[in-house]
């Protein structure tokens, strides 16, 4: 007898049905660990800028910023003096809808969620971000802080 008999083409079968699902989830973690590099880069962008903002004016309060999404300060002069593209700086999985970041978000599991500017005094400021896998330094998934003192995971 020639060619493949049921169980032959059964057994080639489930073993290419595991093998695609093997790469459907290496994509996606490919996929989350290039939106936590985004995420690491934009918030290296935004402690650039505010770090100007307390150079050339002498506290972050000068930036305008109000407490919020991060990308709500476009509409104020001073942030757009030291970073003009302050605007379009959301998180990757940004949609209209999307929450900014909050403790209660974090603590929930929530892995989508926008930069968030939770806290801004003459000396400091706070903004809370997510990290969906971890990437490089920040290798565990879960919620950070940007602040004066750079990067953090909170708990």
């Amino acid at each position: 007898q020639s060619g493949l008999g049921i169980l032959e083409v059964i057994a080639i079968l489930a073993i290419l049905g595991i093998l695609s699902l093997v790469a459907i989830f290496s994509i996606e973690t490919l996929r989350q660990k290039a939106r936590d590099a985004e995420r690491v880069s934009d918030m290296n962008t935004i402690g650039t800028a505010y770090n100007k903002i307390i150079f050339e004016y002498g506290d972050y309060l000068a930036s305008g910023c109000s407490l919020g999404h991060v990308h709500a300060c476009s509409g104020n002069l001073e942030m757009m003096k030291v970073l003009p593209v302050i605007g379009g700086i959301k998180d990757p999985t940004y949609e209209n809808s999307t929450e900014p970041c909050s403790f209660e978000l974090c603590r929930a599991g929530v892995s989508s969620c926008d930069y968030a500017l939770l806290e801004q005094t003459e000396t400091y400021f706070e903004i809370l971000f997510n990290l969906e896998h971890g990437v490089d330094d920040y290798g565990e998934k879960g919620c950070y802080l940007l602040t004066p003192i750079g990067i953090q995971k909170i708990d």
